[in-house]
This record gives C-alpha cells, structure tokens and sequence, in this order.
C-alpha cells in the first residue's frame, strides 16, 4: 500500500478516543483496513492499558517501509466519517489560507520592484487619507496597472495565469444565462476569490500608513460625535 493510495481519516474502536489513521480502501470482514503512525499506536496502547492481552498484541505491531502500522485483517477501528470530513475541511481551508497569504506577499514584494521609493510613500500615504474606501480600490493604480502585477504574482505563486472569464449560453429552461462549461466557471470564481482576498490582506497591512490611517479614523470618529444631530 503506498501513502498515495491511503486516505486520511478519522477512526476509533467502539468506545475508545479518536484517532488520526490512513484508510486503504478495503475491509477485512466489514471492518476498514487502515494504518497509522507508531506515535499513534503508543497513543492506543496508553488507552489499553490495563488490558493485558491486547496491549501485549497491540506493542508487538511492527512499522512496515512505509513508517506505518498497518492494521488490516485482524483489527476493529471504524471509521468516523463526520469527523474525518471536518478534518479534511480544516486542511483545505489551512492550504486556501496560506495559499493566499503567499500571494498576497509575492503582490507586495513584485509592487515594491515596480514602484520608486517615492511612488511607493505617495500611495501609503494616500491610501491612508482614504482609510474608509473599499479596499478593491487602490492608489497604486495612480503609479501602475498594478493589476498586471498581481496577474505576474498570481503566477509566480499559484502556477497559472488567472482566468477570470468563461462562456456562457441561454439557459431558456432557467430563463437566464449559464457557463458553458461549469468546471471553467468553478475554476474562475476560484481565482478572482484567491485574487481579491490577497489584494484586500495586501492592502489592509502593507499597502498604506497603517499609523496614519489609524489617525485620521479616529479623528473622524471624533467629529461625528459632535456634530449637532
């Protein structure tokens, strides 16, 4: 079995904790043939203690070359697929988050070639003054088509260029229009969501004079408390 075909999962016996394991894919008399790691295997047998018969067995079990304990045709874990779901979910949102985070470092780091020292200063500044815009609007804009910079960034980080587009036709049975091809529109959500978020996370921490802007909110904050209405 190699660690390309095991799938992560969720498992336990019937009353215990549970565990991180690999499942194969196949069963021994019902019950999922899977394996885990020798750190989770000490987990278990802390969990047995006191069970003679089974913690001798259980420390017996050997890592095979792939490092892990393989427990199939013999043994009883059932797969808890609720939790392994929620655990396949938080790494994919753990990959979404730190896929962003590294385009929206690479946007400001290839903004930063593009821009002159100066030009760079002129657009925290003004981004600053104009701490209440949107954060899709942006002075850099003023010094450069900083989309293009994103678009080189998006490559450099995801491995493609960003398509933002796909062909659609008139649906008369919805009564509006469709993608013609629903993966190309998924594909397209996709990047101008991974676009948008690093150009807001960019320009909320790096793209303006954070102190200024911290000022000049409070000082409006201020007056509107003393106006008359």
């Amino acid at each position: 079995m190699t660690g390309a075909s095991l799938r992560p999962v969720k498992w336990h016996f019937d009353d215990s904790p549970i565990w991180d394991g690999f499942a194969h894919g196949t069963t021994w008399n019902g019950w999922a043939d899977i394996s885990i790691t020798p750190a989770v295997q000490t987990e278990v047998a802390i969990w047995l203690d006191g069970e003679s018969d089974s913690i001798d067995e259980w420390r017996a079990l050997q890592p095979g070359p792939d490092g892990l304990v393989d427990l199939s045709g013999g043994h009883t874990p059932n797969i808890d697929e609720d939790a392994t779901a929620c655990a396949a979910l938080g790494r994919a949102l753990e990959l979404l988050t730190g896929l962003v985070t590294s385009l929206s470092a690479r946007f400001v780091e290839r903004l930063k070639e593009t821009l002159t020292t100066e030009q760079w200063a002129e657009m925290l500044r003004r981004n600053a003054e104009a701490w209440d815009s949107p954060f899709d609007t942006c002075a850099s804009h003023d010094f450069c088509d900083s989309n293009m910079v994103m678009a080189a960034a998006f490559l450099d980080v995801v491995g493609h260029e960003p398509s933002g587009s796909y062909e659609t036709h008139y649906d008369p049975a919805k009564g509006y229009h469709v993608a013609d091809d629903p993966a190309e529109e998924a594909r397209a959500d996709a990047n101008m969501w991974f676009w948008n978020e690093a150009w807001c996370i960019a320009k909320g921490d790096h793209l303006m004079d954070i102190q200024l802007a911290d000022r000049l909110e409070a000082e409006a904050h201020a007056a509107w408390k003393i106006l008359p209405w």
